[in-house]
């Protein structure tokens, strides 16, 4: 207002002077009527074009705002979107990390499951092989090799071809106290071997089998159906004996065969009581030790090597075959909760893959969104700064346009007066007036054009440090924010909230600072006559300010730069931490990690660093072979030493039995050859006879058979 007063004043006093030395400007009133209407027509011609002008600038303004507030409503709506997006994305988060430590948690589940059925396979291999060793153990206690055959081609028939009745021998089906059975084994003998079948139909199944499969060794068999138990036995009243099938333990189906083997055996305290009752009673009798005295007197038995009773080897038997039921059962039970955990594990993986695709979707809608809500935004910025512009360029060419139009209006009020009249007293009155207050309003527009320099300056100041600093920080911590995860990021984002709401408001503080010395500065202008002095002025402000802006754009650029390399550096390591895996707690111990600080372990990884690169020439993939080919051979080594070891096994039992094959044949042949004179003896009384074996140094044939005859 100011300037515009200064300005019209100065206008003023330049056309009352001007008007006041016209009379000797020109000759006539007609020249003068002539010009003043001509520059009538023509200030006239002005003020319609700037008329146009200014209403053209005011239409452009308000198209320039009408697009504003519709940028600004679409970026109230995008930044609405976003705000949902990020709170989709925070659940989304939140629900990944549940997942994904639930598969973890699972995948560990898994892990042990793994473990616990390896063992469980450990441990039913371990049965099954203990069980076959007490199984070949009991089955080698029988009394000959046939019947251990015959024991062992029964079960093999039972397993292939499912015949059932068949109960076992009958040692797997009884049990007695460790005091009596020494007496059970002497007194059942090869009996305790005999299978035990329901019928004779079953019995008979077996043995076409056995014949069918050309099976070895021999067999008994006790069908059920035909045991007939001795009755009506009267054993002693005595405190020194007690019937031994009383202490014998089974299953009441099976009481019959028990009777049958056991029913007529007494236990008795000591040898001469059991000869004693075995007279008295004509029942056999033995003692716990094993002494066994038979109802017709003779006396047998004696010590047992404990090593190798049959009770012991089949309680060892029935022990692992408890053992491996419970070792398959756990190993099924296992089993299907592996089943069952790779089942959930498959549906958290799923899971997690479409929390992932959903997570990464979310995050692109939200990159999108960010890039084009900042768009608008500098859209806006650049509209509303033309906008503003446009209507001042209306405001001014208003102004210019009314200046026109009463520049003309006055000099067509003068055309028609006396060219010698000059100015009115009051416009002389006006005149001095206006000169006499023109001086302080000068004062006042060199003040304003000052503190609208400065204002000007702290202007441009804050808009670059607004543009340079604030927006692009709120727009990294925004995408920080955004980047980091739903729960680390909580207290930085509140932060990073506050911080922004800290900027917001000191942009605001700021814009209304600059609208208010924009509006001191603008009454300055209007008032001011050196303001193209200060205008040089504030250009050569903005030459050293355009220089400090390049120092700090270089600058700017070297912080990029290392922010580029760091942000590399950071990559590399987390590469070689992902390569490298967890590390087990023996081996942070071991190397002393535990304790450490930063600082230390900074140290420690710079000297093995050193050290690593002195074996930099080392091909790692030899050495690795080497190390490979070297536990190798160790392993080859040791298994040669074992098969060295099997192989003295091996031929000292080829030896062994060699020998004793020998040794069989001799005891055959000198059996043969005495039942041979026996027999020839009885054919010819009067003669004699032997047989003579013959090594193969000796003849061809191996063995002959030589008759001698004695005539006497």
């Amino acid at each position: 207002v100011a300037e515009r007063a200064y300005v019209d004043g100065e206008r003023r006093v330049a056309d009352l002077i001007a008007k006041q030395s016209r009379g000797e400007r020109f000759g006539t009133a007609e020249e003068r009527d002539a010009w003043l209407k001509a520059e009538a027509a023509a200030a006239a011609a002005r003020a319609a074009e700037h008329t146009k002008d200014a209403t053209k600038a005011a239409e452009e303004a308000e198209r320039l705002a009408a697009e504003v507030a519709e940028a600004e409503a679409d970026v109230k709506e995008k930044t609405a979107t976003l705000k949902d997006r990020r709170k989709r994305l925070e659940r989304i988060a939140k629900e990944l990390n549940t997942a994904s430590t639930k598969r973890d948690s699972l995948g560990a589940q898994r892990k042990e499951h793994w473990r616990m059925a390896a063992r469980a396979d450990q441990e039913v291999d371990d049965a099954r092989a203990e069980l076959a060793k007490a199984e070949r153990r009991l089955i080698a206690s029988a009394s000959s090799r046939a019947l251990a055959q015959g024991l062992s081609s029964v079960q093999r028939i039972v397993t292939e071809f499912g015949v059932e009745g068949v109960r076992g021998p009958l040692i797997e089906l009884i049990d007695a106290k460790e005091q009596f059975t020494t007496a059970v084994e002497v007194v059942g003998r090869d009996a305790l071997f005999h299978v035990v079948v329901d019928s004779d139909d079953v019995a008979t199944k077996v043995l076409e089998v056995f014949n069918r499969e050309n099976c070895d060794g021999r067999v008994t068999f006790m069908p059920m159906n035909r045991i007939q138990p001795p009755s009506d036995i009267a054993y002693p009243q005595s405190s020194d004996v007690l019937p031994l099938v009383d202490e014998i333990v089974c299953d009441e189906d099976i009481k019959p065969a028990v009777d049958f083997v056991f029913a007529r055996a007494l236990v008795c305290r000591s040898v001469e009581v059991a000869t004693v009752h075995a007279k008295a009673s004509g029942l056999d009798c033995v003692t716990v030790d094993g002494d066994f005295v038979g109802r017709g007197g003779a006396l047998s038995g004696g010590f047992l090597d404990p090593r190798r009773s049959r009770f012991e080897a089949m309680r060892s038997v029935r022990q692992w075959r408890e053992l491996l039921a419970e070792a398959e059962e756990a190993r099924g039970s296992s089993g299907g909760d592996l089943a069952s955990l790779d089942a959930e594990i498959t549906e958290a993986l799923s899971t997690c893959e479409a929390l992932e695709t959903e997570l990464v979707q979310v995050r692109q809608d939200i990159d999108e969104l960010t890039a084009e809500t900042r768009s608008t935004k500098r859209e806006i910025e650049f509209k509303t700064t033309s906008c503003k512009d446009r209507a001042a360029a209306a405001e001014a060419l208003s102004s210019a346009a009314e200046q026109d139009k009463a520049l003309a209006a006055e000099m067509l009020a003068e055309v028609g007066t006396d060219i010698n009249l000059g100015l009115s007293s009051a416009e002389r009155a006006e005149l001095q007036d206006l000169e006499g207050r023109l001086s302080e309003m000068r004062v006042v527009a060199d003040h304003t054009l000052k503190a609208r320099a400065v204002a000007a300056e702290e202007k441009a100041a804050l808009e670059t440090q607004l543009r340079s600093n604030c927006i692009p920080r709120a727009e990294a911590l925004r995408a920080e924010r955004d980047a980091l995860g739903a729960k680390t990021a909580s207290a930085a984002a509140a932060r990073l909230e506050r911080e922004l709401a800290s900027v917001a408001k000191a942009i605001s503080a700021a814009e209304a600072r600059m609208d208010e010395l924009s509006a001191e500065v603008g009454e300055a202008a209007e008032q001011a006559r050196g303001v193209r002095q200060q205008v040089e002025e504030l250009q050569d402000g903005g030459a050293l300010n355009a220089e400090a802006l390049q120092v700090e754009e270089s600058a700017l650029e070297a912080i990029l730069a290392r922010r580029a390399a760091l942000v590399m550096q950071r990559d590399e390591y987390a590469r070689k931490i992902r390569d490298l895996g967890s590390l087990s707690t023996e081996l942070l111990e071991e190397f002393g990690v535990n304790g450490k600080s930063p600082s230390q372990l900074l140290r420690s990884l710079a000297s093995v660093s050193r050290k690593l690169k002195r074996y930099a020439h080392v091909n790692k993939k030899a050495a690795d072979q080497y190390t490979s080919f070297t536990e190798q051979r160790e392993r080859l080594r040791a298994r040669f030493d074992e098969l060295q070891e099997s192989a003295t096994a091996i031929t000292k039992l080829t030896e062994t039995l060699d020998k004793k094959k020998d040794e069989a044949i001799e005891r055959t042949f000198k059996a043969v050859a005495k039942h041979f004179q026996e027999v020839f003896h009885e054919l010819v009384p009067t003669g004699g006879a032997s047989l003579v074996m013959q090594t193969g140094e000796a003849g061809d044939d191996g063995e002959e058979e030589e008759e001698e005859d004695d005539d006497d």
